[in-house]
């Protein structure tokens, strides 16, 4: 009892009977189990229904005496290794967490599913990934890094995730080119969510080359969709359309997953194909069992509904999606398109306390093009309402970091809602000016206006006789940021 009283001190968080038999170095027999119900009569430990807690003064003991005992590395190797191996276990269930390809139910875990469970012990995993990073075990710190990344995902700790997936990425040693490329894939899309696109595009490259120098056709095909999502990023929908192709054909022979199916069916829509953005949807719907797809297809429903200008139907079909979503970055994507859809039924009231909310969120969050979209919804309510001076300076500083990103996509979008400050504040001049602008950028990359978050209520066309006709050009989006940024001086 007093062996296993000092082991038990090495757990980060609450303790399944499993895990405290894999540390003790037992089995979880009787015998075991009735060592475990001592230390609970004796006040050591608590039950909380399946699990074990230890009070952290009764830890800091038990560690003492582990250290005194001299049996401190042997249990934080014991600890390490069960981590490893359950992480190892959950990656085997999902079938790996990067395949693109689709996977009857029972022979697959969703990934949600799988991070749930990491939910419950994620203090003990981040132990146990500091000891593997301290031993220079890659292949345990990889195992662990890629088993938690979806955890952190779904909390929006994306920083966290960035971190922890390139000093396990980065260490020396042997590891499995599968679990090396699904670690890149998390790592490359942590980096582009973060708005370091650059880096996201070499990661997913190197992990490119390594999938196709090992024949791994599917981590191939899921290089492909993450190489997609930096040039999406980069708003080179062309180039993201062309990498989605590419993936698609890799794996042609078999089933995309529900994931890579929604990829498709967003990338459709952004290029303006309805219809086969639709097909897409309605494939989607006739496989129920991928938990994350239930928030996404009604999402993807009310974009589709939102460009016909049905921006009731856009609204239940985006509330449809945030009741199903089961993650926080799930509901915050969905919540942030239940905003705009108000804004586009003209209810700035409700629109604002959801982007309030939002930008809270973002803000604490560090994703960039939350932040960005959040502070541009803010900032139209404001001119909506006939406040166009306290709307501009949060519409400015959203198009500055996506310009500062190299996001051309998202500061194309912002240049309509800052020409729409501009001409409530009676500047049609530069209005017209960063609309030429962005017409010309929509005319070179294929942006389609309907994808919009919102319907912008000022177009090149309505200026054209308003405005001078040789109003000074904008010829680039430094250009446009610097100009929007000097106008916020003027209207404050």
């Amino acid at each position: 009892e007093q062996e296993l009283f000092r082991r038990l001190g090495i757990f980060a968080g609450s303790i399944p009977l499993d895990a405290a038999a894999g540390v003790a170095g037992a089995d979880p027999s009787p015998p075991f189990v009735n060592r475990i119900a001592f230390l609970v009569d004796v006040s050591l430990l608590a039950r909380v229904e399946n699990r074990y807690r230890m009070l952290g003064p009764i830890r800091e003991l038990a560690w003492d005496i582990l250290e005194d005992e001299k049996e401190l590395d042997d249990a934080l190797d014991r600890h390490l290794s069960y981590y490893a191996t359950l992480a190892t276990e959950h990656r085997s269930a999902a079938g790996g967490y990067h395949g693109p390809l689709s996977r009857a139910p029972e022979d697959r875990l969703d990934r949600f599913e799988i991070a749930v469970r990491v939910g419950e012990d994620i203090d003990d995993y981040r132990a146990a990934l500091r000891r593997a990073l301290e031993n220079g075990d890659r292949r345990a710190a990889l195992e662990i890094a890629a088993g938690i990344a979806t955890y952190l995902q779904h909390r929006l700790a994306i920083r966290e995730m960035a971190d922890l997936l390139a000093a396990a990425v980065d260490l020396e040693g042997e590891a499995p080119i599968d679990l090396v490329a699904g670690a890149m894939f998390d790592l490359a899309w942590a980096r582009t969510d973060l708005g370091e696109n650059a880096a996201a595009e070499a990661i997913a490259q190197e992990a490119l080359q390594i999938s196709r120098d090992g024949n791994l056709q599917e981590e191939e095909s899921t290089a492909l969709f993450t190489l997609a999502n930096t040039a999406f990023e980069r708003g080179d929908l062309r180039l993201a359309w062309d990498r989605v192709a590419q993936g698609v054909a890799v794996c042609s022979t078999l089933d995309l997953s529900p994931a890579m199916q929604t990829s498709v069916a967003t990338l459709e829509f952004y290029r303006g194909e309805v219809d086969t953005a639709q097909a897409w949807l309605d494939k989607l719907e006739a496989d129920p069992s991928d938990i994350q797809s239930r928030a996404i297809v009604p999402r993807v429903r009310g974009f589709i509904e939102s460009a016909r200008g049905n921006h009731s139907a856009a609204l239940a079909a985006f509330q449809q999606g945030v009741a199903a979503a089961t993650t926080d970055r799930a509901q915050h994507e969905g919540l942030r398109f239940v905003a705009y859809a108000h804004l586009n039924l003209g209810d700035l009231k409700q629109a604002r306390v959801v982007g309030e909310y939002l930008d809270a969120q973002a803000a604490r969050s560090g994703v960039p093009t939350y932040r960005e979209r959040t502070l541009n919804l803010l900032g139209l309510i404001d001119v909506r309402r006939q406040l166009p001076g306290a709307g501009l300076p949060a519409i400015s500083e959203a198009l500055s970091s996506a310009v500062s990103r190299g996001d051309r996509y998202r500061a194309w979008s912002f240049l309509h809602s800052a020409a729409e400050a501009l001409v409530a504040l009676g500047k049609p001049d530069p209005a017209l000016a960063l609309l030429r602008l962005a017409g010309g950028v929509e005319r070179e990359y294929g942006y389609w206006i309907p994808a919009m978050d919102w319907v912008p209520a000022v177009t090149a066309d309505q200026l054209g006789t308003a405005a001078a006709a040789d109003a000074e050009p904008v010829t680039s989006m430094d250009g446009a940021s610097v100009l929007v940024r000097s106008l916020v001086t003027t209207a404050s």
